[in-house]
């Protein structure tokens, strides 16, 4: 009987989507169920689906939004661990193997995901940003609003994940909160393996994205912080509100736009065009220096880190 399922939601997945699907049947740990929930994508990717004939796939539709296709296809696991996956991403074929050996083997973990590194069409060209592996550095890296969970490259365990809440219908952002929610009641990590490669784009970089992802992880920070000092929390709609200020506003739009030029710019220079994207991410920086002083480091660890092994 299978012991994880692989929760994937898509809206509008071509043409990444078979890529995407065949580094999951790849998979060293072959015994999964593959939960697929499509948002009513219009570019063909229903259609592509049922033509998908692999028995651990499960196919589901639900309206549109990341966190109602990943609540609805929450509700239909039905095994004792949950992966992540994105429909434009890949991963390497031992990636599910060895999350699930790290979880029976660290009880007290209730999130395990693995090092990232992204790309734009060509695999075998990317940038590793490594994050911690430990749970302290981990959670102290949420509350700063920094990296240091992929979401799409994680595994669960599935009831830890509902008794934390499960995930909210945000439009975008939905999930910090819950990574800082399962981190107060259990062991976040890491593993130390590349095992997942993020696809950049453009359509993933829009303005309208960044800014909306952007406010609501700060609310997840400002709740997380108020939890833990037993305060009540805001509504989104009051912390917004409490940012509203003309010098707090502008603050926060030159910050959004640092952070879109910054993947802009990363995709750029995967993409082989090196001086426009160089040219991007220096402007990133004169936008946001503490942003950037942040990030650097990162950037120049998984460029003089090149990964030994190709994907396969």
């Amino acid at each position: 009987m299978a012991e994880v399922t692989v929760l994937i939601p898509v809206l509008n997945g071509m043409p990444h989507l078979p890529a995407a699907l065949d580094s999951i049947l790849g998979q060293s740990l072959e015994d999964i169920v593959c939960v697929i929930v499509d948002g009513y994508s219009t570019d063909g990717t229903w259609e592509y689906l049922q033509t998908v004939s692999d028995r651990r796939f499960v196919l589901t539709q639900c309206s549109p939004g990341i966190g109602r296709q990943l609540t609805h296809g929450l509700d239909l696991c039905e095994t004792e661990f949950l992966a992540r996956m994105d429909a434009d991403d890949l991963v390497f074929p031992d990636r599910l193997e060895k999350q699930l050996m790290f979880l029976k083997s660290h009880k007290q973990v209730g999130i395990v995901g693995t090092q990232y590194a992204h790309f734009a069409n060509d695999p075998l060209r990317r940038v590793r940003l490594p994050v911690p592996t430990q749970h302290k550095e981990i959670y102290q890296y949420l509350l700063d609003g920094r990296v240091s969970l992929v979401h799409a490259s994680l595994m669960f365990r599935t009831e830890l994940l509902r008794r934390a809440g499960g995930y909210t219908a945000m439009e975008s952002g939905e999930d910090w909160d819950m990574f800082l929610r399962v981190g107060e009641i259990s062991k976040l990590a890491n593993l130390d393996d590349l095992l997942y490669l993020w696809r950049l784009h453009p359509a993933s970089t829009t303005n309208r994205n960044t800014r909306v992802g952007v406010n609501r992880i700060r609310f997840a920070c400002e709740a997380a912080l108020r939890r833990s000092q037993g305060a009540p929390e805001l509504s989104y709609e009051a912390f917004v509100q409490s940012r509203s200020g003309l010098l707090q506003s502008l603050l926060d739009k030159q910050d959004c736009y640092s952070l879109q030029q910054y993947r802009h710019g990363l995709y750029e220079v995967l993409s082989d065009r090196r001086v426009v994207g160089g040219v991007r991410l220096a402007w990133s920086a004169v936008c946001s220096p503490a942003r950037m002083v942040r990030w650097i480091p990162r950037y120049l660890s998984g460029l003089v880190r090149p990964t030994k092994r190709g994907y396969a």
